[in-house]
């Protein structure tokens, strides 16, 4: 999105530019109300004045929250037989005795630093197969402890802070590591770049006494019907607080009723386009094949993201895929071949008939 659009103390429409076709003119949509759910920082950006100024001079006070870093593990049994009892389990800091010694163990030394390890088969989380399990281990981070780094000096950071993840959670339930056949790191700088969090701050501002509770920015406190639904905004936190942040946001918007007759505009929307044809090419791939959007140019074997507009299947699974193209340029339409691996993404589009729609963001890569 590029801009809020305002007139006369009301927020009146939104101006956006498809990020993957930067060539294309914005686009602007009017509306009665206009709720920010990314970042409350980033939104003065989108203010005209005297907005940008009073939002900024509101907001700048505060620091942000912590950031994280995750490690996504997927193991070739359960755990349990590692000695593994409870959903999450806390793995404090050696160098931690004291509350003050809290801080200075987030940033310091990976061999002593306080994690968690959380595993997700204690839950009905559906995230593995029968037999196997998954997992993920997660500490505060900072998003300047990754900066200023090459990408193979980030790489090979990621993966020594890796190890001595794997190592510590081993001495903690012995044998674990062996079991493990899949991991992945996650780090603030992911975060940052793609929740465009200021610092990969997952939680927003940071919960201080000046701003926690009900002290916390609430709905629409700058422009009557511009609402805020993020975990910056109350009662802030991570995806619990971001949940009811667009919930409260919702039954606000529901009391103000600013709304006015709806006039039959339509917003038609180029990346939206049909399904022309499937094929089943063999027990293991299925190929769609798609209209092809205005002035979509692209290359076979560039991705572009296929978001199905109404999945049949949606347990456990999202619906769209970073997809390599299956077709050339100089074809009339866009094929993708999807691997039928029992996910609901391809179970949808297994289902999916002639003229059934979808949304194609891209060419990238």
């Amino acid at each position: 999105m590029q801009k809020i659009v305002t007139n006369n103390g009301q927020a009146t429409g939104v101006t956006f530019r498809d990020t993957f076709r930067k060539e294309d003119p914005p686009v602007t949509v009017n509306c009665d109300n206009v709720i920010a759910n990314c970042a409350m920082p980033i939104v003065p950006s989108l203010l005209d004045e005297p907005y940008a100024s009073a939002l900024g001079k509101k907001i700048d006070a505060h620091p942000n929250s912590t950031s994280l870093l995750c490690m996504y593990l997927g193991f070739k049994q359960k755990v349990d037989q590692f000695g593994v009892k409870y959903y999450s389990n806390f793995i404090q800091g050696d160098d931690v005795k004291r509350l003050k010694d809290v801080h200075p163990n987030q940033l310091g030394d990976w061999a002593k630093r306080s994690f968690i390890f959380v595993d997700y088969e204690k839950v009905d989380a559906g995230l593995a197969p029968p037999d196997k399990a998954a997992g993920v281990i997660c500490a505060v981070d900072y998003l300047k402890q990754w900066e200023g780094l090459s990408d193979e000096d980030y790489k090979a950071k990621k993966e020594e802070v890796a190890q001595i993840l794997l190592q510590r959670l081993d001495e903690k339930f012995p044998g674990i590591k062996e079991s493990v056949e899949y991991y992945e790191v996650s780090t603030p700088k992911t975060i940052k770049r793609y929740t465009s969090n200021p610092g990969g701050a997952v939680y927003g501002f940071a919960q201080t006494l000046d701003l926690t509770a009900s002290k916390r920015f609430r709905n629409n406190f700058l422009i009557p019907n511009l609402y805020f639904a993020s975990a910056w905004a109350f009662p802030g936190g991570g995806f619990e607080g971001s949940i009811m942040a667009g919930f409260l946001a919702a039954l606000q918007m529901n009391k103000d009723k600013i709304w006015t007759p709806c006039d039959d505009a339509k917003f038609s929307d180029s990346r939206i386009v049909a399904v022309t044809g499937l094929e089943t090419l063999d027990d293991e791939t299925l190929e769609l094949r798609f209209e092809k959007p205005d002035a979509f140019d692209h290359q076979e074997g560039q991705y572009a993201i296929l978001n199905l507009k109404d999945p049949q299947v949606t347990a456990l699974d999202v619906p769209y895929r970073w997809l390599p193209l299956a077709s050339n340029g100089e074809e009339d339409q866009l094929k993708f071949k999807i691997q039928l691996d029992g996910s609901s993404f391809s179970k949808s589009c297994e289902r999916i008939d002639i003229g059934d729609e979808a949304m194609v963001f891209g060419p990238m890569g």
